[in-house]
C-alpha cells in the first residue's frame, strides 16, 4: 500500500458537489482518461493558461479539491490498480512542490499583504500629487477671485480738480 500520508493536509471532507460532477465525467470517458486528465492539468501547478498565469497553486483551495476528488474516485474506481494511481498522484503532487520551490507563489489567496496592483495603484495617485511642472488647476473659489478682480481693473475713475476759486 502507497503511503499518502503527504496528503493529509489537502484533504477536504465536504465536496459532495465536486464528487457528483467527476463521477459524471468517470462515466463519458473512462477512469482512466478521467484520471489522466485530472493529474495533467487539474493537479499540475506548471500547466499555464492562454495569458500566461497558472490555473492552480498547492496553496489554493481548489487544489485541495483537486487532490480529495483524485483520492476519492481512486477509492471508488481504482480497483486492483489502485496503488499505481497513488504513486502517480503523489509523483505529481512532488513535481509541483519542486516546481513551487523553485519558481514560488504568483499569489497567496491567505495573504494579509496588500496586493502589487494595490501599491501602484497608491504610487500613481502619490505621483499625481506632485505638482512640480504640471500646471496647478484652479478652484472654483480661485476662478471667482480671478473674475471679480478682473470686473474692478476695468473700472475707471475721472478725478475732477477742485476748484481753486474759493479759497479762505
Amino acid at each position: 500500500m502507497v503511503n499518502i500520508s503527504s496528503l493529509e493536509k489537502y484533504i477536504i471532507d465536504d465536496i459532495e458537489l465536486y464528487l457528483s460532477s467527476a463521477k459524471t465525467r468517470i462515466n463519458d470517458v473512462g477512469f482512466d482518461n478521467w484520471f489522466d486528465n485530472e493529474i495533467n492539468c487539474f493537479c499540475n501547478c506548471s500547466f499555464l493558461s492562454k495569458d500566461g498565469r497558472r490555473l492552480i497553486q498547492t496553496n489554493d483551495k481548489r487544489y485541495n479539491y483537486e487532490i480529495t476528488t483524485s483520492i476519492r474516485m481512486i477509492e471508488l474506481y481504482g480497483g486492483e490498480n489502485k496503488n499505481e494511481y497513488y504513486t502517480k498522484l503523489l509523483q505529481r503532487h512532488n513535481a509541483n512542490l519542486e516546481f513551487e520551490a523553485i519558481n514560488g507563489f504568483e499569489y497567496d489567496p491567505y495573504s494579509t499583504t496588500k496586493t502589487k496592483s494595490t501599491t501602484s495603484r497608491k504610487k500613481t495617485k502619490q505621483t499625481s500629487l506632485d505638482f512640480g511642472d504640471k500646471p496647478k488647476k484652479e478652484t472654483s473659489a480661485e476662478k471667482k477671485l480671478k473674475a471679480h478682480s478682473a470686473k474692478i481693473s476695468m473700472l475707471t475713475f475721472k478725478i475732477k480738480p477742485a476748484n481753486n476759486d474759493n479759497t479762505i
